[in-house]
């Protein structure tokens, strides 16, 4: 059986989101790849090992991530293609990995070097396709959506950061639930694998209110997010992936990358941008904000607009092409 294998290392204490394992794990079970034998070449992540038991997909650990002992690993497990998915903050693992087939999946504007195919749907980036580079939203790894839908009120919403939620928005949006009149609501605050648990027990415990239901890396995840009418959440892979879904986006940035992702979107009207000071949020423009949200004539203009950006999908197309190179 043809085998695809990949790379990647994240973990909270490395500042780095669990939605470089999502996105991956999403594209292992893509249907093109269905025939595959997949396998996870990870630094040590008890997270990681767990959910790839529940997926039943093989997963290599290395304690000591490094380029000498990832080349050992790939080389003793020949694969048809190698998918790296590692971020900036890994440059001097990446610069010099090379091997067969190689595919680079990024999201920065920012482009790189030592692949034989590029796989990048940054907004920051025109959308191009050539030999060996796919760039753009066009070629997000999920299918988008095809039909817009818009409620008449918007009443449940979704509220998550990410794996680990670096700066405490979620707790506190939980804080501002609780304080303010927002009863017309129905929040869900997902708290993702690479937050503490504890603490997360702390906010469920001290915020609890009948309007808001507290969620600890939540297997519906995906679930949820399409049941909901509005997500808030950072400018990373969940963005994206709710503006691929056509559905209200509110966006909080929590880094300077994050940062020029929102304003983008928000540029080009695919979502609201509500920006922290010092990582910090300000009650009062929330609460102005949450106020305003029910303009059905704004909102459907906004899930216009990202039908606009994501539509038509050309991930599978990519795929294909790399399959067949």
């Amino acid at each position: 059986m043809r085998k695809i294998i990949f790379i990647l290392k994240v973990g909270r204490e490395f500042g780095v989101s669990y939605g470089h394992f999502y996105r991956s794990l999403s594209i292992a079970q893509n249907k093109q790849l269905r025939n595959y034998e997949k396998l996870f070449v990870t630094n040590k992540n008890l997270l990681i090992k767990k959910l790839l038991v529940k997926k039943n997909i093989r997963n290599i650990q290395i304690k000591n991530f490094n380029q000498t002992n990832i080349k050992k690993t790939v080389k003793k497990k020949f694969a048809n293609i190698v998918f790296v998915d590692l971020p900036k903050e890994y440059m001097s693992i990446y610069s010099k990995l090379k091997f067969k087939n190689q595919v680079l999946l990024s999201d920065s504007e920012k482009k790189r070097k030592n692949y034989d195919f590029l796989i990048n749907y940054s907004i920051l980036l025109k959308e191009n396709k050539n030999n060996n580079e796919f760039l753009g939203l066009k070629y997000f790894f999920k299918k988008s959506n095809s039909r817009i839908r818009l409620k008449n009120r918007i009443k449940n919403i979704f509220v998550s950061f990410g794996g680990s939620d670096f700066h405490n928005y979620g707790l506190q949006i939980a804080k501002f639930i609780h304080d303010l009149d927002l009863n017309e609501f129905k929040f869900t605050i997902n708290f993702g694998p690479g937050f503490i648990k504890k603490r997360f027990h702390e906010i469920k415990d001290k915020f609890k209110r009948k309007n808001i239901d507290f969620f600890y890396d939540n297997q519906d995840y995906d679930k949820y997010l399409l049941n909901s009418d509005l997500v808030i959440t950072g400018g990373g892979i969940t963005a994206y992936k709710i503006a691929n879904s056509l559905k209200p986006l509110l966006i909080i940035p929590g880094s300077k990358h994050e940062n020029k992702i929102a304003n983008k979107m928000h540029q080009t009207k695919s979502a609201i941008l509500l920006k922290a000071s010092n990582n910090r949020l300000d009650k009062g423009y929330f609460k102005l904000i949450l106020n305003k949200i029910n303009n059905k004539y704004y909102f459907r203009k906004m899930l216009m607009c990202q039908k606009k950006l994501f539509s038509p999908n050309k991930f599978n197309l990519a795929i294909k092409m790399i399959k067949n190179f």
